[in-house]
């Protein structure tokens, strides 16, 4: 007996075309071809746009929102794991205007960022620089009678018997 045999497509993405193929093997229901002459016109274009397409912008805008996020949650008070999220459709979140703001929010937080850091650095130079003047702080003369206008004096310290 004959059994009538059904056509299915499947669509993978490249990296993975090989694990599907070796999983769908291993199940042994199906014999797989390769799909170029059976793939319907309408869709050829469609898989072609797909492979052309560059998804590293949509990748990068990904790595900068999560990294936001990660930045941004150092500085939440709330720790609140219960919080209801609000409700955000496929197609509401792909919307131009909402990748738009996603991208100037994460400009923002970038710059921010960087002004904490560079606050940082400050702050950790101006504290060497203090505890550099720390053993001058028992010096008894004041530092505006050490310069007159035409002659300025200096101090050094010389350690040990040298």
């Amino acid at each position: 007996m004959i059994e009538r045999m059904e056509k299915i497509c499947i669509y993978s993405v490249k990296d993975q075309t090989d694990d599907v193929v070796e999983d769908i093997l291993k199940c042994g229901v199906i014999q797989p071809i390769h799909a170029q002459s059976v793939v319907p016109d309408e869709i050829k274009h469609v898989l072609e746009e797909c492979e052309i397409s560059d998804i590293s912008k949509e990748e990068e805008l990904i790595n900068r929102i999560e990294n936001g996020i990660t930045v941004l949650k150092k500085f939440s008070a709330e720790k609140n794991l219960f919080k209801k999220r609000p409700f955000i459709t496929y197609k509401e979140l792909t919307e131009e205007k909402v990748i738009s703001q996603s991208i100037e929010i994460c400009d923002k937080i970038e710059k921010a960022e960087e002004r904490i850091s560079k606050l940082r650095r400050d702050l950790a130079e101006m504290i060497f620089r203090e505890k550099s003047l720390v053993p001058w702080a028992s010096f008894d003369i004041p530092a505006e009678k050490c310069r007159t206008e035409s002659a300025e004096t200096y101090f050094c310290v010389l350690q040990g018997q040298k």
